[in-house]
């Protein structure tokens, strides 16, 4: 799944020096790679934990403890994320790779409380508010809404001394307003799918400006309430509209009058009683993980026709100099099984073992490996099948909280055209919990529940992505898995088979 803020980036572009070097920085939700300067990065870090602080203090519900760190490269420039994903005009990205999730900007060189440019700040933001959302409110939200609601928290500014001001003016978006083809707001409120197509500058500029107005409205907050909920309890949009709001007509004219006003309100929040953001730590990578942190990028970010053989025929040369260098055998690894050399990617994992006897990665490379050469030969021998998937249960050992080994344990059943079991359902649903950003893993378990006629948790899990802006092939197969299950009740027969709801998948995505 990707999501990219597709604008014209007012920004400085941050040339940097050939001979600048990588460093990586951890804290507790954040793990960050830049070339920029240890102070520079530190104050990342730091502003990115304070506004993960900010989303905890106004969720909704109790905020996940357990979820892995959301990893952050930020490159030289603008022009090196357009690069990234073949958008000259992209501010920054977020995406769902191979190895999770990834957000990419151009660095940062300050976190202040301005609001008039669209910058990488606010992409950055905005996108963690997505990636904040999908791990921690299992509701489904309308797109507009979920679009909203990001681009209300992604112009969130700190002043010097820490404190945040939220809900300040996007003067970015005012030009979005005034359009000559506006979107009405009845057409938002029924989360019409044709409003982002109709004008993208618009739909962000409404979608922003009714959140602030409903969030911020003493009012029409608890209205908006009512209405999500309605929403995700199966009501369409323009009826819980109706429902929550009343009158809609009265509320276009006090939306008209908010637009006019000289002024909004917005928030303001001290950090004089925030807990403090510890255990961050920077450090300049060694030479090995210099040479890697492009290639890291290029492979979670998602590799590209023609990408894997040159990459991996980069990463063999490092590993001939640095044979015994783990991350960069784990890297090739996987990029040489992406280029359909499994030869090759075997002997690469055979290597990480040598290095590291019983390496979760190394043994899930394996696991993937032996699938990939029974596939291949069209080989479904069931003692073939449990030998490959026994390396996949040796990986989970020695590491039970990788999303990546869960979901090919799970896998591992329906590529060998057997049942899964009841053991695999539940790593599928523990992977799913780890990582709810993943599309795949959304839709590989609502089929899974299908198949179990489980359908009311089926529906859970579908109508985020049904709703999904950013990722039209995910909420085309939501849509159609929803449609498939309309009017089932627990424990009912399933609609059909497990192959044949994952073919249906299939047909969306190509559409």
């Amino acid at each position: 799944m990707r999501s990219a803020l597709l604008f014209l980036a007012a920004c400085a572009a941050w040339a940097a020096p050939l001979h600048a070097e990588w460093r990586r920085a951890t804290s507790r939700h954040f793990i960050l790679y830049s070339q920029g300067p240890a102070s520079e990065i530190q104050k990342s870090v730091v502003a990115l934990e304070r506004y993960d602080q900010l989303l905890r203090l106004m969720s909704i519900s109790k905020p996940d403890e357990d979820s892995a760190p959301l990893t952050v490269f930020l490159v030289a420039n603008a022009a090196q994320v357009g690069d990234l994903i073949g958008q000259s005009n992209a501010a920054g990205f977020y995406t769902v790779g191979p190895q999770g999730p990834i957000a990419v900007g151009p660095r940062i060189a300050s976190y202040d409380a301005s609001n008039d440019d669209f910058s990488p700040q606010v992409v950055l933001f905005h996108e963690y508010a997505h990636h904040y959302m999908l791990q921690n409110y299992t509701a489904a939200y309308p797109g507009w809404f979920v679009e909203g609601y990001a681009e209300l928290l992604g112009a969130t500014g700190f002043a010097s001394d820490g404190s945040a001001n939220v809900g300040q003016a996007a003067t970015y978006r005012f030009a979005g307003l005034h359009t000559s083809n506006p979107i009405p707001i009845r057409a938002l409120l029924a989360d019409d799918p044709d409003n982002r197509k109709r004008d993208v500058f618009a739909f962000y500029s409404e979608a922003w400006l009714l959140t602030h107005y409903l969030v911020f409205n003493d009012k029409r907050s608890p209205q908006l309430r009512r209405y999500l909920g309605l929403v995700s309890g199966g009501t369409k949009p323009i009826d819980a509209a109706t429902q929550a709001f009343g009158d809609l007509s009265k509320l276009v004219g006090e939306y008209e009058a908010y637009r006019n006003a000289p002024s909004i309100p917005g928030l303001h929040i001290t950090q004089q009683n925030a807990p403090a953001i510890e255990n961050i730590r920077v450090e300049t990578l060694d030479a090995a993980g210099q040479a890697l942190v492009w290639d890291r990028l290029l492979y979670m970010r998602g590799l590209r026709p023609g990408e894997p053989a040159k990459i991996a025929a980069d990463l063999m040369k490092r590993a001939v100099a640095a044979p015994r260098d783990p991350a960069t055998l784990d890297l090739l690894w996987r990029v040489q099984l992406a280029a359909d050399d499994t030869d090759a990617a075997e002997r690469t994992a055979d290597a990480l073992l040598a290095i590291k006897p019983s390496d979760p990665s190394a043994l899930l490379g394996k696991g993937l490996i032996a699938m990939k050469k029974l596939e291949d030969a069209k080989d479904f021998a069931v003692a073939k099948w449990v030998s490959a998937r026994q390396l996949l249960v040796d990986a989970n050992k020695g590491d039970a909280s990788s999303p990546e080994i869960l979901f090919a344990y799970y896998q591992s059943f329906v590529r060998a055209h057997q049942t899964p079991s009841a053991n695999a359902r539940l790593a599928l649903m523990r992977a799913f919990e780890l990582q709810p950003q993943a599309s795949w893993l959304r839709l590989t378990l609502a089929g899974s529940l299908i198949d179990e006629r489980r359908y009311t948790e089926a529906r859970v899990a579908l109508k985020p992505a049904a709703f999904s802006v950013h990722d039209p092939g995910s909420a085309a197969v939501a849509q159609k898995m929803l449609a498939t299950i309309d009017t089932l009740k627990d424990g009912d027969a399933p609609p059909m088979t497990l192959p044949e709801i994952d073919r249906i998948g299939d047909g969306a995505r190509k559409n």
